[in-house]
């Protein structure tokens, strides 16, 4: 009898530890958890890091955020930040109210010429508070007034385009033969007719609409920025073998236009006509 209940009593105790063991067994054999990521540590894709970096909050791929200046009207501390926005953004385009984070992460860093005001951060403070040139918090007597500094995307001015595009000679060019070239000279004009000097301008066989270009060439070079005259200068060489298929021998006639432009083929030269007389 005590020999049954001891032995019904070493089951019950195996049985036990078995029972305890198993979520120790189910903690080994589970799979780890990923290993925790350094926020600080650039991966590979991470937009550069370069002057004017706007710092935490800046988009992927998009321009850096820099300070541009600050605004003509002058504000009290405590002002909107929407209303501090406005302004500058009514002053420098693509602009918007400068948190401390864009000023301080500016490189080189900034030169302030006056105290400005500056929203601490736009998630937890974003009421603008006054910024001393050295960077730091103590500024004049409060209900002085202030502009605000503005930050943004800094967009380059636009390219001036020619007003015309003289093309010359202007007169009609005759072909005689398919080894023929020609000089050409193209000249960016301004609304009084002087030459404009750094504008891009591109030489060009038309496209023809609804018909076929035979007399084809080559343009050395085929684009250059004008000089101090406004001129860029090209020679026409002709693609003799498709000449002499297409054009040479009577019954064929390969005359055609060239013409110069701008960059965005806004403004286009006067055509000058090529005649075909290649026996």
């Amino acid at each position: 009898m005590r020999r049954g209940v001891l032995l019904l009593l070493a089951v019950a105790a195996v049985s036990v530890a078995f029972g305890l063991s198993e979520p120790s067994a189910q903690k080994l054999t589970a799979a780890p958890h990923p290993a925790p990521t350094r926020a600080g540590v650039p991966v590979s894709g991470d937009p550069g890091i370069g002057p004017g970096w706007g710092g935490v909050g800046s988009l992927r791929n998009t321009p850096p955020i820099r300070f541009l200046g600050i605004t003509t009207q002058k504000f009290p501390v405590g002002v909107g930040a929407l209303a501090a926005s406005r302004a500058c953004n009514a002053d420098h385009p693509n602009s918007r109210l400068c948190e401390w984070s864009d000023i301080f992460r500016e490189i080189p860093p900034l030169v302030l010429e006056s105290e400005v005001l500056v929203a601490p951060n736009y998630e937890t403070n974003p009421v603008p508070a006054c910024l001393n040139p050295a960077g730091g918090l103590r500024c004049g007597p409060s209900p002085l007034m202030r502009p605000a500094a503005c930050c943004g995307i800094s967009t380059p001015p636009p390219s001036p385009s020619p007003a015309s595009i003289a093309l010359t000679p202007s007169g009609p060019q005759t072909v005689t033969a398919c080894s023929d070239s020609f000089e050409f000279t193209a000249t960016a004009l301004d609304g009084n007719g002087a030459p404009m000097e750094g504008m891009p301008l591109v030489f060009e066989f038309p496209p023809v609409v609804g018909g076929t270009l035979n007399l084809i060439g080559v343009f050395n070079p085929s684009s250059g920025l004008s000089d101090a005259n406004g001129e860029v200068q090209t020679t026409l060489s002709l693609f003799e073998s498709a000449c002499e298929f297409n054009c040479a021998g009577p019954g064929h006639d390969c005359s055609a236009v060239i013409q110069a432009h701008d960059l965005g083929r806004l403004v286009v030269s006067n055509p000058v006509n090529l005649i075909d007389q290649i026996p």
